[in-house]
């Protein structure tokens, strides 16, 4: 940094992750990677960068490119709710970004990756927010306010910006709203954001991750992207490929998962050509979109892919075999495919198929087709069609084998005038091992309306109630639940999965249950494993993150069809009570406050009407209300403060508080 800077501000530093020998060759200001500036929240250290470097590292030795992660140090300050420190750390941010930029005068073209923790990475969110101290001496409830999108001077700047990434941010509202400048910071910014996405910021991709149920700070459904941009990613850690786990507020930055799936995705938005990020927006949404949401193929993305919806790439051959599947449940498995081969399976109304596959998936691995057969199938060439764009990549257990699970309704095929599903199984260079179930059943069978037991309508709330019993002789893998009574943040309950009794042979699909949103699907998870082992149970916590009367959320169940299982739901009293101090933990302190007041002032009253005042009292009171009538009240409050005292009022009021306010703390721990 210049010597203005550090003279400015002397705490704070600017530093580059490096090790061994490119460590060496950083000091040299070599700098020829990527940029990547990572922003520490409040009270974060910028040492937490090191598992996102440490990663590219390793990753760079198989890489034409790299990346530098830039990290800023602000001595741990909390800054969160003191509008001086977040005011200095903004425009040191500023000369960060800056210096970072002149760091790179040598490659043309360079573009910047930001990524932001916590409640500090707010100030990012927007691109060169962090700029805003400089020209705006504005400052309002301890936090930055970003209408620097609106100011001229900065205009230049945005097209060094290309990503901004924000880990466990409140985004939507403040986790508490300590002041109504606070308040109105988020209205505002969320205003702007919203008036600028589609214009000055239409370049730019951004992305929101939480940690789901974990993160006792930033509760999930904060970390929304207030945006009429449908390209805005907001989404959790339970829902990403590759990941499916929850991660606590401090744990996000150093999840393996997490920390490999996102340099992988960095790696990816690079341009080969150039060695700098992909200029084009539309490219780089569907790289973020591949890596986060919709990963078919391999774990880098793929040089070309086949258009999200149908694409003609099915080639038929005169060698390959055709085989029909007839049944209703298809099992198979192959260690190695030899030759090729298309599962055929027939579409009938009213029926829905669901396909298991564990493998390398091909563009081609599951098609639709109209087909008919004389000798052998043969389908119209203009009537097959890809669809293996629409499985969805699911959580494996113990498996370095991709699993994909595809739901397909015939009636909606049937009505384009499909007639058949293709499953094409060819030799390959990576691998040619196949495992795969196929579940063909009438839709209405299969879907169940699952009502959430509630307290106030049972005898018994503390009991369980079996929700749905699957018997070994019925061999399903799929089901499809909508829940009822569960709209609310309050409502907690435990799912308790038994398996009751399994099939010797042939019992090794770890189940998983996909819970989901359908009016915010970015709080969609994945709850898993349910593994068939005969008398073993699992128990599942499910709670509302929003309160909802509208979409009724939906889980769809997979589960090993050679064994059966007990469905229990319980309501948790403790989880209910930790969900409403999550969510309404900022009113805890002002109630706890206004109740003590409300005890305290009526044992005042009663103690002032009891009271039998002696005449020297009444003398001394008489002559106080003449003289002046605040010191009679003065008087008449410290003669009932000491029979107070006396009597044990505050003892029996802090007896009361004290035990509730460590209940509340030890619900919010469990």
């Amino acid at each position: 940094m210049e010597r203005n800077v550090r003279k400015l501000f002397p705490n704070y530093h600017l530093y580059v992750y490096g090790e061994g020998q490119y460590a060496e060759t950083l000091r040299l200001n070599e700098f020829n990677g990527q940029p990547i500036i990572f922003v520490p929240g409040n009270a974060g250290s910028h040492k937490q960068v090191r598992s996102l470097a440490s990663v590219a590292l390793l990753m760079m030795a198989r890489k034409a490119s790299h990346l530098n992660y830039f990290t800023i140090d602000y001595n741990e300050e909390l800054s969160a709710f003191i509008g001086d420190k977040l005011e200095r750390q903004t425009k040191f941010l500023y000369h960060s970004v800056r210096r970072v930029v002149e760091l790179y005068k040598h490659v043309p073209n360079i573009r910047i990756i930001l990524i932001g923790h916590s409640i500090v990475s707010s100030t990012i969110l927007q691109p060169l927010t962090i700029l805003i101290r400089i020209f705006s001496q504005t400052f309002k409830g301890g936090l930055l306010i970003r209408s620097l999108l609106t100011k001229d001077p900065f205009r230049s700047l945005l097209p060094r910006i290309s990503i901004v990434l924000t880990l466990s941010t409140p985004n939507r509202h403040p986790v508490i709203g300590y002041s109504y400048q606070t308040v109105r910071f988020y209205e505002r910014i969320n205003s702007d954001f919203q008036r600028f996405r589609n214009t000055r910021l239409s370049d730019l991709n951004f992305i929101s991750i939480g940690g789901s149920h974990q993160d006792m700070i930033v509760r999930p459904d904060l970390i929304r992207l207030n945006s009429s941009n449908p390209d805005d990613l907001s989404l959790l850690t339970t829902a990403i490929p590759d990941v499916w786990v929850s991660a606590d507020h401090l744990c996000i930055v150093w999840c393996r998962q997490l920390m490999i799936k996102l340099n992988r995705m960095f790696f990816d938005l690079i341009d080969h050509d150039t060695l700098v990020f992909i200029e084009s927006t539309d490219l780089r949404q569907k790289i973020i979109n591949y890596h986060l949401l919709d990963r078919h193929f391999s774990k880098e993305y793929p040089p070309s892919l086949p258009p999200t919806n149908l694409s003609t790439l099915f080639v038929t051959t005169t060698r390959m075999e055709w085989i029909e599947l007839k049944d209703r449940l298809v099992r198979l498995s192959f260690l190695k495919i030899v030759r090729p081969v298309n599962y055929i399976i027939r579409l009938k109304e009213r029926e829905m198929t669901v396909i298991y596959l564990e493998g390398n998936l091909r563009p081609d691995t599951i098609s639709i087709g109209n087909c008919k057969q004389a000798e052998t199938y043969e389908c119209i060439e203009n009537k097959v069609y890809t669809v293996t764009s629409m499985t969805r990549l699911v959580p494996n257990f113990h498996s370095k084998w991709d699993r994909h699970v595809g739901r397909f309704d015939a009636d909606e095929w049937l009505a384009q005038g499909f007639t058949h599903l293709i499953i094409n199984l060819s030799p390959s260079q990576q691998s040619s091992r196949y495992a795969m179930i196929v579940d063909r059943f009438t839709k209405s069978i299969r879907q169940r309306t699952i009502e959430m037991p509630n307290p106030l309508q049972r005898w018994n709330p503390f009991g369980s109630k079996l929700v749905m019993a699957k018997l070994v002789s019925q061999e399903q893998l799929y089901y499809e639940w909508t829940i009822e009574n569960f709209n609310h943040v309050w409502h907690s309950y435990w799912m308790v999965v038994q398996t009751t009794s399994c099939y010797q042979n042939d019992s090794t699909f770890n189940g998983f249950m996909h819970l989901t949103y359908p009016s915010s699907p970015e709080l969609d998870e994945f709850i898993w494993p349910l593994q068939p082992n005969k008398n073993s149970q699992y128990q599942f916590s499910l709670s509302r993150h929003t309160n909802n009367e509208q979409g009724r959320p939906k889980i769809y169940l997979f589960l090993e069809p050679n064994c059966g299982f007990d469905f229990r739901v319980k309501f948790s009293f403790t989880g209910s009570i930790a969900q409403l101090l999550r969510h309404y933990f900022a009113l805890i302190v002002p109630m706890t406050i206004s109740v003590m007041i409300l005890v305290l002032s009526i044992q005042f009253s009663n103690l002032c009407n009891r009271y039998t005042f002696s005449n020297a009292d009444l003398a001394r009171f008489k002559t106080f209300v003449k003289r002046d009538e605040f010191a009679g009240k003065c008087y008449q409050f410290q003669t009932v403060s000491e029979l107070m005292v006396q009597r044990h009022y505050f003892a029996f009021c802090f007896v009361q508080i004290v035990p509730a306010s460590l209940l509340a703390l030890f619900i919010i721990q469990q």
